[in-house]
């Protein structure tokens, strides 16, 4: 075997240095420490050599200040040359230190949102486009380009189209080794890489590399490196630290809750992060609030307060404090050396020799470092424009930016500056044809809004006019580079390339784009799609079509029209037309299977069941970010604002004071509306409740205020008329739509009682007409419609609303009078039957399909037949929570197809109409066991239910697929306390209703998702332990959890990452054993067993698998497959042989996996039948060259 192997990642010896050259500045804060610390020593006296002017940035996240690592340029410095790179252009510039002057600029094919790394005359930079990049210092050219994204898949990713995976995690370069992330998603991948770029004579070659993937964490942020140890900042939440030699995490333990950040570095033996100061040898932190420090020699500098501070961190001093018990304890803390008082500073940005570059509002300053015992002086100032963003030196200038996106050089030389302004540049017109051309596409698309996708380009013309007449943002795909290069340096010019244009390099037949992306496709070249008198369709455009309306329009003759015609006739909801030699296919309609999202809970029926049967496991990111994701729009998640509504493609949110529509397969957002502040009477809520009840439809949208409803159209949120409650008295509570008819539980002041719903209105929604009315001398607190009766509780509930929940968590709704459960005429309001219950219940469903209605609440569940009033089963079923957070003050359930899905925990599944069991077979040995869903982690919402899953919170947010009883883990964002994972219209909507929440997890934002077979998928789940004979399973060495393949097999992890599932006693032995996990789509070859073959074991002797306790002496037939893959994508034949055997007898010699799979990354599967086992099943291995490997192994019983 060669020497590298896996531990290529974290292999070499390592020697901290702050800067590759003296007197440059060759990465972000200077160097791999990020310490923001230079030995140059500036001129005293600076005087403004050149300032150039460049576009505004928007950063990726304009929702999370603690994620904006780009929303300002941060340039690096390198010889005489400042490279900064663009997340609006994509693109990276070097420029003249001395005038300011472009040198050269090279695009990208995604945003670059990260500062650059200068060595040895290259520049290394990755983009969002899942790519780094090493571009020749001098001239710009491309000298390779890595690809780290496991594949070409690409999403529309904070308004831009990029890779699932991009490069989050900026470059570090430590010791001829540059170390970079890809992905944001966990439960996408995402992936740590080290390129060894140390060889001088292969710097224009592409570089050896080695990947590991980071399970569970979502790194966002510039990696930090000193001596042994990597840094990886993981957005909002914790940094992780892992050992650079053995590749293990290294133990990094600190509290700063609401204040981390992209943002860290480290020096010496000292981490800095979200304001902490940690000693990596102690692991305690300092009490110093250090944020966003310079570090030098033992010694912090930093801003606050207003104040700029220096302390010392190596000579401590002792004083007194309280521990939690209260006693006087002594510990150590840093000593301060000095602050500046007479002069205001905001943050501290850089030291160069023994001077700190900070600033003040607009104000640069330089500030003298004393010597010991002395006092700090501000020795230079000089104002600018703006904010200050970042500093840096290098060369005897400093450089600084602001947040306007202009940058500064301060030099020693005296005279007049040069001045680079930003050229307004006006969009001029193109040819006439073009323009008419163009003006017929826009009509003939009904004036399109949001993306259009230009598949071909000829000219770039079309472009041009897409951009003039049109606010649409343009993603085009042209396979020429010469012509891409030339209208991106074109459009860049104009200002416009990024913020409304981006021109990718590629196929546009087969350019990866994601689907329902494109109001609008077209083509300058409709050849390039395959459309022609003889091919006809164009399937890859279809795809990127947006539902309800997406059009693709297209320059074509009578004889390509018509083969078109044909070969479209058959797409569901395709509609075509032709006018003059323009044909226009439309997606209209819904997507088949997809369905709406309607009322609060789903239905009137209180089902919490959605009827979409397209969103299913896998699961992948659709999009991510944008205006849809801004804090603004949602209420406080404690607050327990109104879920959301979904129709016809677009998402209702309601926030405070607004009412917003997006588009659900983009997140661009439709139209607002601003509303008064209040709150609807009847909203149920944990703390105090918030917002008005509203439910949404194909026409028309209810917007229920205390004194009226007013009614909406969808499509642009203007009011299309008001209903009004007969009375003044009365106020609007929840209301429901049941056909032609408005219902709503009307609240009156009842003495003794408050305000409570004690009659029941129908209207006609149309025209506001009073149907019928019915009055009780209670209340009528709990209602559900379905099958054209109205059910509902008759009687006081009290601690029903305003928050009470939280004070029935051992206990449900008291009650002091009769209660009743009574059935009406939805069209008369007459009544069919009324009983009287002993169970105050807290939820009211029906099912329509079984004409079942069921009432619970914690202490059980109680069902009657729909249309006689007759109780048909009872069942005292104490709710009693999960794991991790008994959330046992909720009562709902859950109605499904023929079930109740009982998630008051544990997560049981009833007959609907006789209340037994549901039954299942164990994955593992075949024995029938109730059916069962649980979720670990801190769960504050309910579940509910579509055709696949179910989707609720544990933890991050979750989900439990129905068909084999997983839970799978949606790690990096957390879903609303209300639930805000709602299938409807084909995605998973996701938006951003954790708002509030001051949990460290690493995202919060809206995305949404959809079923992506490819996807990585890892799950866990209910299923006891048993000592019964095994009969089928499957171990996967390294996964990230269990998985159910498509023949029926349960391959579960080991060791043990994912969380409980239905065990095997499964021992690995072997000295120095690693485990490695890749991406599955990093894996070639077998699909069936790809995301078995991405992780595995190194090193291993022997592995022994129990195969049912309750065998005893009796043995077994079992068939046994053997899944390996070389994880090194160069392995070459003979690097790692070895043999194998199945209970000690031989079944592969000298094997040897390069060889028999013809490569690295390969999937092998060598099957054995009739294999005689016990009890155990055991795997020897025997090391003939290198480190034996496994990744799988499946047993399956004769």
């Amino acid at each position: 075997m060669k020497a590298r192997s896996l531990a290529l990642l974290l292999s070499a010896a390592f020697v901290f240095s702050s800067f590759a050259q003296g007197a440059d500045w060759p990465a972000w804060r200077g160097g791999a420490d990020r310490s923001a610390s230079s030995g140059e020593q500036l001129p005293a006296e600076l005087h403004l050599q050149w300032s150039r002017q460049l576009p505004q940035l928007t950063p990726a996240w304009p929702e999370d200040v603690r994620l904006q690592f780009d929303a300002n340029y941060e340039p690096i410095a390198a010889g005489n040359r400042l490279f900064v790179s663009s997340p609006r252009e994509d693109s990276v510039t070097a420029y003249d230190t001395a005038t300011g002057d472009q040198v050269w600029k090279f695009f990208a094919e995604g945003p670059v949102r990260f500062a650059p790394v200068a060595y040895d005359g290259r520049i290394y930079f990755g983009a969002d486009d899942g790519c780094l990049y090493c571009l020749q210092a001098a001239t710009g050219k491309l000298a390779w380009k890595f690809q780290a994204a496991p594949a070409a898949r690409r999403v529309l990713g904070n308004e831009r189209l990029v890779s699932v995976w991009p490069v989050r995690g900026g470059p570090v370069l430590i010791d001829g080794t540059i170390y970079f992330t890809a992905g944001v998603w966990p439960f996408e991948g995402t992936l740590l890489y080290s390129l060894d770029i140390s060889d001088p004579a292969r710097r224009d070659e592409l570089p050896r590399h080695a990947v590991t993937s980071l399970g569970e964490f979502a790194p966002q942020g510039y990696l930090a490196a000193s001596g042994e140890r990597l840094f990886l900042p993981g957005g909002r939440s914790n940094a992780r630290s892992i050992n650079r030699t053995t590749g293990k995490t290294a133990s990094l333990s600190y509290s700063a809750k609401g204040t981390t950040d992209y943002h860290l570095s480290v020096s010496d033996q000292w981490f800095f992060h979200g304001g902490k100061v940690v000693d990596l040898v102690s692991g305690k932190t300092s009490p110093v609030p250090a944020t966003r420090p310079v570090a030098s020699g033992g010694r912090i500098y930093f801003a606050a307060k207003g104040k700029a501070h220096a302390y010392d961190l190596k000579n401590l001093r002792k004083v007194e404090t309280k521990d939690r018990r209260g006693m006087t304890v002594e510990i150590e803390v840093p000593r301060l050396l000095w602050s500046l008082e007479d002069q205001p500073v905001d943050l501290v940005h850089a030291q160069s020799g023994q001077r700190l570059y900070a600033h003040h509002e607009s104000q640069v300053l330089a500030i003298d470092v004393p010597a010991d015992g002395g006092q700090p002086r501000v020795s230079w100032q000089a104002s600018v424009d703006g904010a200050p963003a970042s500093m840096l030196t290098a060369n005897g200038q400093l450089y600084v930016t602001t947040l306007a996106g202009k940058i500064y050089c301060f030099g020693a030389k005296q005279g007049s500056p040069q001045t680079h302004p930003l050229e307004d540049r006006p969009l001029a017109e193109a040819s006439p044809e073009s323009r008419r051309q163009v003006s017929q596409i826009l009509e003939s698309a009904d004036s399109p809004e949001g993306y259009a996708v230009v598949l071909g380009l000829k000219s770039g013309e079309l472009l041009h006019e897409l951009l003039r007449q049109s606010d649409l943002q343009v993603i085009a795909v042209d396979s020429d580079a010469e012509q891409v290069d030339r209208l991106r340096r074109q459009y860049a010019s104009l200002g416009l390339y990024g913020a409304r244009l981006a021109i990718h390099q590629g196929d546009p037949a087969a350019f990866a784009l994601p689907p329902y992306l494109a109001s609008l496709v077209t083509s300058e070249e409709s050849s390039e799609l395959g459309v022609g008198p003889r091919s006809g369709a164009a399937p890859h455009a279809w795809s990127v079509l947006r539902p309800y309306g997406g059009s693709l329009c297209l320059q074509l003759d009578a004889a390509s029209h018509q083969a078109f015609d044909v070969a479209t006739a058959a797409l569901p909801g395709a509609v075509i037309s032709r006018t003059g030699e323009l044909t226009v296919l439309k997606r209209a309609g819904a997507l088949p299977g997809s369905a709406d999202w309607t009322h609060e809970y789903g239905d009137a029926a209180n089902t919490l069941r959605s009827h979409d049967k397209l969103v299913k496991a896998p699961l992948g990111v659709l999009w991510f970010g944008g205006p849809s994701s801004d804090g603004s729009l949602f209420y406080d998640r404690h607050d327990w604002g109104p879920s959301m509504a979904v129709i016809e493609g677009r998402m209702f949110l309601q926030g405070p004071n607004k009412m917003t529509a997006v588009d659900v397969y983009t997140g661009r957002l439709l139209w607002q509306n601003v509303l008064p502040g209040g709150v609807s009477p009847g909203r149920r809520a944990n703390w105090a409740p918030a917002g008005f009840h509203f439910i949404a439809l194909k026409d028309a949208i209810y917007l229920a205020f205390p004194d009226k409803c007013l009614r909406l159209d969808p499509k642009t949120g203007e009011q299309l008329g008001e209903v009004n409650l007969p009375d003044i008295e009365g106020k609007w509570g929840r209301i429901r739509v049941w056909k032609d008819l408005l219902i709503v539980q009307a609240f009156y002041e009842v003495e003794g009682h408050g305000s409570q719903p004690t009659q029941l209105f129908a209207f006609n929604r149309h025209s506001g007409e009073v149907v019928w009315t019915k009055k009780s001398d209670q209340a009528f607190p709990i209602v559900a419609i379905g099958g054209d009766r109205l059910f509902c509780v008759e009687g006081q509930l009290e601690g029903l609303y305003k928050g009470a929940d939280r004070s029935r968590r051992n206990g449900s709704p008291d009650s002091n009078h009769f209660l009743y459960v009574k059935s009406l005429d939805v069209d008369t309001g007459k009544e069919f039957w009324s009983r009287t219950v002993g169970r105050a219940p807290s939820w009211l469903a029906y099912s329509e399909e079984a004409d079942v209605l069921l009432a619970s609440n914690k202490s059980g569940i109680d069902a009657w037949d729909g249309s006689k009033g007759e109780e048909i089963w009872s069942k005292e079923a104490n709710g009693v929570g999960f794991r991790g957070h008994p959330e046992n003050y909720y009562g709902r359930v859950i109605l499904w197809k023929d079930q109740v899905i009982d998630q008051r925990g544990p997560g049981k599944a009833y007959n609907i109409t006789t209340g037994a069991d549901v039954m299942r077979t164990h994955p593992l040995t075949g024995e029938e066991t109730p059916w069962e869903f649980t979720k670990v982690g801190h769960h504050c919402n309910y579940a509910i239910a579509s055709e696949h899953l179910l989707t609720f919170r544990a933890a991050d947010a979750g989900f439990c697929d129905l068909a084999t009883g997983g839970t799978g883990r949606l790690t990096g964002f957390r879903s609303g306390c209300r639930n805000s994972l709602i299938p409807a219209n084909g995605v998973l909507n996701a938006p951003n209703m954790a708002h509030g929440c001051s949990c460290s997890f690493s995202i919060f934002t809206s995305l949404a998702l959809v079923h992506t077979p490819e996807s990585d998928l890892w799950t866990y789940g209910a299923f006891e332990a048993s000592t019964a004979a095994i009969q089928r399973v499957g171990i996967n060495f390294g996964a990230g959890g269990d998985r159910t393949d498509k023949a029926g097999t349960t391959w579960l992890d080991y060791p043990n990452v994912g969380g409980p599932s239905a065990t095997a006693t499964v021992t690995v032995k072997g000295d120095g054993q690693r485990l490695f996990r890749l991406h599955s789509q990093q894996i070639a070859g077998d699909s069936a067993h790809g995301w078995v073959a991405a992780s595995g074991v190194e090193g291993v002797e022997t592995v022994d698998i129990s195969l049912g306790e309750q065998i005893g002496d009796k043995s077994g037939t079992f068939t046994v497959r053997l899944v390996f893959a070389e994880p090194l994508p160069d392995a070459a034949a003979g690097d790692r042989t070895f043999d194998v055997a199945l209970n000690g007898k031989p079944v592969l010699t000298d094997f040897d996996i390069s060889t028999a799979a013809c490569g690295g990354r390969q999937v092998v599967v060598r099957e054995f039948e009739h294999i005689q086992a016990g009890e155990r099943l055991n795997i020897g291995f025997t090391a003939k060259n290198g480190l034996p490997l496994i990744c799988g192994v499946e047993i399956v019983r004769e």
